[in-house]
């Protein structure tokens, strides 16, 4: 069903045969998606584009693992565009799932497995990082099981806070709040262990929702009997960030971030991904505690490594006591690549039995990299392949070759460049 007026009314824009719907969740104003259970052997995932007017099936849904498996009505949770979901089941084997995937309602999907059946929620710091995974069935053992690597593997963690219907992280840290059977819990390790937060004696403790607005440091809960809950989270995150930028400079990358106020803070490990996992750069350190503005600077000479594409920074905040919590994620599209073409002396010179040869390359292009002796017989060819542009390293082995002087030549794209090399065996 849609509105388009605040919910006054409500018209019906999808329908299939089969289908039990558990949730539906938007990415941004017009792109959704929802899912259903299993129909004809697999889960229902179906995407809108256009603001929910139209839906069509996603492709490479998930298949239902077993006949008694079914999705958990809410068990969902999106950080950007990686998206779970949680199973359940009647008296079913795996129904301890929780799917995910990495691009949208698309997928492919994977999954995780827990460590009881019937996932009733889930809830996420980040993409790849901690997550946590809620149960109230009466046959959980646990109530809780907890991630590190976004619901790749998990892990049973013993704790005595009721049957948990609800779950939410506040973004980027080890702060999550669960809403259960009798009340509303909070972790700031990420699940290792909960304390009970305070709420009005006259409140019904069964909480089925908990939410948090990561910007505004506002959380809200719903719960049995109608009662609508509302808390401050204050100086509960122990830095608040009030700026994270990065800029291109001719030769460098400068981050530049504040914060307004400090609380127990070691300092901030500057990470960077290009391709892959993110890697630590450096160590910032921090002001402990403070009331007061601070202001913070790196610079990243990525130009050195020649890098063309996207590159995204975070800032991991370190506490004294071994907490830690990530900044948003800043992106970039950087061009350092070579401006030149440039085949650079071979080191060590003379050598025996293994030299390197560095070449930058300014375009993409055919690369070709061979070795002659002095009568102009090729020796050797090191390169023969299409590269992109950027600065190469080959290590040229020379062992099966003779003492003497030999050349080296660099081929591509019309360019060509030769330069001697010595050995000495």
């Amino acid at each position: 069903m849609r509105t388009t007026n605040g919910g006054s009314t409500w018209t019906q824009v999808y329908t299939a045969n089969g289908a039990w719907f558990n949730f539906v969740d938007n990415f941004d104003s017009n792109n959704l998606w929802a899912q259903s259970d299993p129909i004809g052997g697999t889960f229902h995932i179906v995407k809108s584009t256009d603001g929910g007017a139209t839906w069509s099936l996603a492709p490479n849904p998930p298949a239902q693992p077993t006949s008694t498996v079914f999705g958990a009505n809410g068990s969902f949770y999106r950080v950007g565009n990686t998206c779970w979901f949680g199973t359940g089941g009647s008296a079913a084997t795996n129904a301890n799932r929780v799917y995910k995937s990495s691009n949208g309602a698309d997928g492919p999907w994977t999954f995780g497995t827990t460590s009881d059946e019937y996932v009733g929620t889930v809830a996420f710091s980040s993409e790849s990082g901690n997550g946590l995974a809620g149960f109230w069935s009466s046959s959980a053992t646990n109530k809780v099981n907890r991630t590190t690597n976004g619901g790749n593997n998990w892990t049973s963690q013993a704790a005595s806070i009721g049957d948990v219907f609800g779950l939410d992280y506040v973004r980027g840290t080890n702060y999550a709040w669960a809403g259960t059977s009798t009340g509303i819990w909070q972790t700031s390790n990420n699940g290792s262990s909960w304390t009970e937060d305070q709420i009005p004696p006259t409140v019904n403790t069964d909480i089925y929702v908990v939410r948090f607005h990561n910007d505004a440091d506002v959380g809200l809960a719903g719960g049995a009997g109608g009662v609508l809950l509302k808390s401050l989270l204050g100086s509960v995150v122990p830095v608040e960030f009030t700026a994270f930028t990065a800029s291109v400079n001719e030769q460098n990358i400068s981050l530049n971030w504040s914060t307004a106020t400090e609380t127990n803070n070691r300092g901030f490990e500057v990470e960077r991904k290009t391709s892959g996992n993110w890697e630590t750069l450096s160590f910032i350190p921090g002001r402990g505690t403070t009331s007061q503005t601070s202001t913070y600077n790196f610079n990243d000479d990525l130009a050195e490594e020649y890098y063309r594409g996207i590159v995204s920074y975070r800032l991991k905040q370190l506490d004294y006591d071994g907490s830690f919590a990530y900044s948003d994620v800043v992106n970039l599209e950087v061009d350092f690549s070579p401006k030149n073409y440039t085949l650079e002396q071979n080191y060590p010179n003379p050598f025996n039995p293994t030299t390197t040869i560095v070449y930058q390359l300014p375009v993409d292009g055919m690369v070709k990299l061979k070795v002659f002796d002095v009568l102009g017989k090729e020796v050797a060819s090191l390169v023969n392949e299409h590269q992109t542009a950027g600065k190469y390293s080959f290590e040229f082995d020379a062992s099966n070759l003779s003492s003497g002087v030999y050349f080296y030549r660099l081929e591509s794209n019309g360019f060509s460049a030769m330069k001697k090399l010595i050995l000495l065996k």
